[in-house]
């Protein structure tokens, strides 16, 4: 048995209560029972022996679980959601406890996360800041008692092999409902592998990710994570003459998105025909350091997030709804020969050497590798 992190950061917390916590076990493991209750921690076992694929295995039991919270706790209205390979921050339950009432003032969001899938050293910039994104990232999240029911219900439809939160990100199930997220992850994933990430996504999106250290961080504005409020700062942003990028040079240039530019905003428009359609983002993405095997942290088609001491909002035109704001003449970045991005395949990998912030890594030791040759 690995020694449950998980388990013990989550006591830890203020907050963190034994009896508030539901441990589901998947398959028996004398051990890990023992444990729980020398801690006094409850647990219920779900006992899968069905011929499936790991991945359906995963879901049945993410699904035996979600049902087993709120059967447990039949009071409680909403529940947080965390699987057993994460650390949580200690304003853990404080962050939670200042956003849950956005779930129930507003039909448009269906959970709260604490996880940011753009919240790399580089990027994630303030712990007080908060993003609306159309996805279920996962990774210590909150759900209502009515979502849930839903999920439960829509569950039996899926295919029995399928990852659960691919599943649960269709738009079939989310409806174009959206989550809140914060600018800084409330926690850090250590698995270095498993089922769905090898060692090397984990090298290059998961390692290099900051927490906050206090143990209550106050949350600003956090009325205007509503739908209608959160597209007013939006438009105004955009209509206060922020800085549109206009250059031909390569994403990966070290000249292209300077770290401290402007105090406005960094406007970049790239090619985004569909809503799916995430080759300019994944080029963009790989030579920034972020996230880049698929298309998370959107809000309407808007990417926003900080490089470095930069804000950026990068478009993807024209299927944003903030398009039109593009001026004529601006360079949209696209995606001429799919063998672009092939060429950058060994750059993730390096993300940690190229994007260092020395004064956040104490706590996240800076692991060394070497950078690509990439043919001019």
């Amino acid at each position: 048995m690995t020694f449950p992190w998980t388990l013990v950061t989550v006591l830890r917390q203020p907050g963190g209560h034994t009896q508030r916590i539901l441990v589901c076990i998947h398959g028996h493991h004398p051990e890990v029972v023992e444990l729980l209750d020398l801690l006094q921690v409850p647990y219920e076992e779900n006992l899968i022996d069905v011929d499936i694929k790991i991945e359906g295995k995963i879901a049945e039991h993410y699904r035996m679980a979600l049902d087993a919270a709120f059967s447990r706790f039949p009071e409680a209205p909403k529940a947080i959601l965390l699987e057993e390979d994460l650390l949580v921050a200690p304003d853990f339950f404080s962050f939670f406890n200042q956003t849950a009432w956005l779930l129930d003032h507003d039909s448009t969001l269906i959970c709260v996360s604490a996880w940011n899938d753009l919240s790399s050293l580089h990027v994630a910039h303030d712990p007080t800041l908060l993003r609306r994104v159309e996805t279920l990232p996962g990774l210590g999240w909150m759900l209502t008692r009515l979502l849930a029911e839903e999920l439960l219900q829509a569950w039996h439809t899926k295919k029995k092999d399928q990852d659960w939160d691919i599943w649960a990100r269709g738009m079939d199930v989310i409806g174009g409902r959206e989550c809140v997220v914060p600018d800084v992850s409330r926690t850090f994933h250590i698995g270095l592998s498993g089922a769905h990430n090898p060692g090397l996504i984990h090298a290059a999106f998961f390692s290099a990710r900051p927490m906050p250290a206090e143990a209550h961080v106050r949350l600003k504005n956090v009325d205007r994570l509503t739908f209608e409020k959160y597209e007013e700062d939006i438009y105004s942003l955009l209509e206060d003459d922020p800085l549109f990028l206009d250059t031909k040079l390569h994403p990966c240039s070290e000249h292209y998105l300077p770290r401290n530019i402007t105090e406005k905003p960094v406007v970049i428009f790239i090619e985004m025909i569909t809503g799916i359609d995430y080759l300019a983002w994944k080029y963009f993405a790989r030579c920034l350091g972020v996230w880049d095997q698929d298309i998370r942290a959107m809000h309407r088609g808007l990417f926003w997030f900080y490089f470095y001491e930069t804000q950026v909002m990068v478009i993807g035109y024209p299927y944003s709804d903030y398009s039109p704001y593009k001026p004529p003449g601006i360079e949209v970045l696209r995606v001429i020969d799919p063998k672009d991005i092939d060429e950058l395949d060994l750059v993730a990998p390096s993300n940690r050497r190229r994007f260092r912030r020395p004064e956040l890594e104490s706590l996240v030791p800076f692991l060394d590798t070497a950078l690509p040759v990439l043919q001019p």
